[in-house]
């Protein structure tokens, strides 16, 4: 069963448009139009390709399995920073900065380790 995720902008905000779409394709050569409605990304690596269907006034996919998912939602985030938009699951949750916010609570835990470890050698 796969997991749909959604490029759209917040509410109150200019929708995605065609030109939005046309700007992204222009600037990001990894990303090519397979028809009016699909964008296909492939991985470098892997050679896996992932779709990005075209609706109205956003992006979304269900493509979120194989070997270079986690490569994918990060190539989301970039393709929704480049629109000014958010990533979001299919209950509404922003997927957006997730890496960012791991890697934050990664540095926490390792200051505090470094911190006890610290004190552990200082002691007589």
């Amino acid at each position: 069963m796969s997991y749909v995720l959604t490029i759209r902008r917040a509410e109150g905000e200019v929708p995605l448009d065609r030109h939005d779409i046309d700007r992204l394709l222009t600037d990001d050569d990894s990303l090519s139009l397979e028809s009016d409605e699909v964008i296909v990304w492939r991985h470098a690596d892997s050679g896996e390709t992932f779709h990005l269907n075209l609706e109205a006034s956003s992006l979304w996919t269900d493509n979120t399995h194989g070997l270079a998912a986690d490569a994918f939602l990060s190539k989301l985030r970039d393709v929704a920073t480049t629109l000014d938009a958010r990533v979001l699951g299919e209950e509404g949750e922003d997927l957006s900065e997730t890496e960012a916010s791991e890697s934050r609570s990664s540095v926490k835990i390792l200051h505090g380790m470094l911190g006890a470890l610290i004190f552990i050698l200082s002691l007589p």
